[in-house]
């Protein structure tokens, strides 16, 4: 049981780190070039 949560807190933790990357990237105008 314990195994489930810590997956799943990783899993959230990633998509926390990916979140905050992706608007440190655009707010130093970043996106738009990695999009292409």
């Amino acid at each position: 049981m314990t195994k489930k949560i810590q997956k799943r807190d990783a899993e959230a933790s990633r998509k926390l780190i990916v979140k905050n990357a992706i608007a440190l990237f655009s707010k130093k105008g970043y996106a738009g070039a990695s999009m292409e």
